[in-house]
């Protein structure tokens, strides 16, 4: 299925548990300073798919758009 997050198979890896925290406490932080939900921050399809997929260009990213790249996009590639 296009955009869907990867098949999970056991434990994901230590660096991949790693960039998902990092992610997550971005998404925390950005979406109580903004006064928004999490979702409006970063999407939880786009969230997993950069945690297991770092390397994907950020406008392949399934759930980021233009202008979540355009805020986000440096922290983000930061990040991972």
């Amino acid at each position: 299925i296009e955009g869907a997050a990867p098949a999970k198979k056991g434990r994901p890896s230590a660096a991949t548990r790693a960039r998902m925290g990092r992610l997550k406490e971005f998404r925390r932080l950005e979406a109580e300073r903004r006064g928004v939900g999490l979702l409006a921050i970063l999407p939880a399809v786009a969230l997993e798919h950069l945690a297991f997929f770092p390397d994907t260009p950020l406008e392949a990213v399934p759930g980021l758009g233009a202008s979540r790249i355009a805020r986000y996009g440096a922290t983000l590639s930061a990040l991972l």
